[in-house]
């Protein structure tokens, strides 16, 4: 959900054309991984999941996550900083 919500956000902003490639790049990553983290709250309410799985999901997910909005703020500030 949170793709097609960044997706839709850069096509609106017009952040497809060549000069703003970097700055779409990192919205991509950014966007999404935050998603991801919020939509993690809900992670282990259902009836059907276990402890153990929820700790096996955080332990995969959430480095990946924090990998993804580290480097995709940083691609932003690149952006908005260098031009």
């Amino acid at each position: 959900m949170g793709l097609c919500w960044t997706v839709f956000t850069l096509g609106l902003f017009g952040w497809f054309k060549p000069g703003y490639w970097l700055l779409a790049v990192g919205y991509l990553l950014l966007l999404p991984s935050v998603s991801a983290y919020l939509a993690m709250n809900f992670t282990g309410s259902s009836t059907y999941t276990s402890p153990s799985g929820v700790l096996k999901e955080m332990k995969i997910a959430l480095p990946l996550i924090i990998g993804s909005a580290v480097v995709g703020v940083a691609l932003v500030l690149i952006k908005t900083f260098m031009g």
